[in-house]
């Protein structure tokens, strides 16, 4: 273990950064697989384990790790933010050459890392890798989410479709500068990957089953993260619903039009109160559904202009 116990004597060349929530039973076996994996690199490395207000043991865990494993920097968060939040804080403190990303719950092995340092150590214009799992072990709903989300990111971003995105990944010290330069409140990595990584490229890892707690992604959340992908970074949904308007507003004028027709020929007799209802019903809803999306972009504005902070830190080991 002596290389990474030099990290002040010379520069840091892999920051892996750890988003931490409830995973005190993980956190041991992460960190002897881990440490294994990085001594092996011969190079030196730091260890950022970020804990989002965890609710079991998670932080006396890393402060007892820490002792063992001097190339740990534990920072604790005084409230639940988020992984993508708790990833922010750490890539705000890596000081690496190469900041990898890697989740607490063993399904992405560790030994899998040397895979992302090879490719992006062989090629100077790739700036980020990413592993993609040969199966995902996740649940049904949420590889459909995840299946949609990436939909997304073809259609805003220009993902290209042969590219598969995970949050197992090294990018550049030059990447990571650019992503901490947004301010957002509300931050999803992907999305500013795609828009700041010259060269994203894909290299085929292992996934893991989980084998303790469950994923911390309920339905809801993965709800919040889709709205979060599309909102904050793209004004496509305003655009949808102002041609829906438009189309609508088209169609009505050649429906009064066409009764006009009709009138005149004396084959209406009587209001249409079936077509009324119908129209009155598909305008409502259009309509609150305009508002609910205005909204929710409103709701967004107002968190960004009250620069309230993204996350503060409780503590730090």
């Amino acid at each position: 273990m002596a290389e990474h116990l030099s990290m002040d004597e010379e520069e840091t060349v892999y920051s892996v950064t750890i988003p931490v929530y409830n995973s005190q039973a993980t956190l041991a076996e992460l960190m002897e697989r881990l440490t294994a994996v990085m001594d092996a690199t011969g190079r030196p490395y730091e260890v950022i384990l970020v804990d989002d207000a965890s609710r079991d043991g998670s932080w006396r865990e890393i402060k007892r790790l820490k002792k063992r494993y001097p190339a740990i920097r534990g920072f604790r968060m005084m409230s639940n933010v988020g992984q993508y939040k708790a990833l922010l804080c750490a890539l705000d403190h890596a000081r690496g050459r190469y900041v990898i990303t890697l989740d607490d719950d063993l399904q992405n092995p560790p030994e899998e890392i040397p895979k992302l340092i090879a490719r992006i150590e062989s090629d100077d214009e790739v700036e980020c890798v990413i592993g993609a799992p040969r199966t995902k072990r996740h649940s049904l709903y949420r590889n459909m989410g995840t299946a949609f989300v990436s939909w997304i990111y073809r259609v805003i971003f220009n993902k290209p479709r042969d590219l598969t995105t995970s949050s197992f990944r090294i990018f550049t010290a030059g990447v990571r500068d650019a992503l901490v330069q947004y301010r957002t409140r509300n931050p999803v990595l992907t999305p500013l990957l795609l828009r700041n990584a010259r060269s994203i490229v894909n290299v085929e890892v292992e996934h893991d089953e989980r084998r303790h707690g469950r994923s911390g992604y309920s339905l809801a959340r993965l709800v919040k993260i889709t709205l979060d992908n599309v909102l904050n970074f793209s004004t496509l949904p305003l655009k949808v619903v102002s041609l829906v308007g438009l189309a609508a507003a088209s169609l009505s004028l050649l429906l009064t039009a066409l009764y006009a027709f009709w009138y005149a020929q004396g084959k209406v007799s009587a209001p249409g109160f079936i077509t009324l209802v119908l129209l009155i019903t598909f305008f409502s809803g259009l309509i609150l559904l305009s508002m609910g999306l205005i909204g929710e972009y409103l709701i967004r504005i107002i968190e960004e202009v009250n620069h309230s902070p993204r996350y503060i830190i409780r503590e730090r080991t």
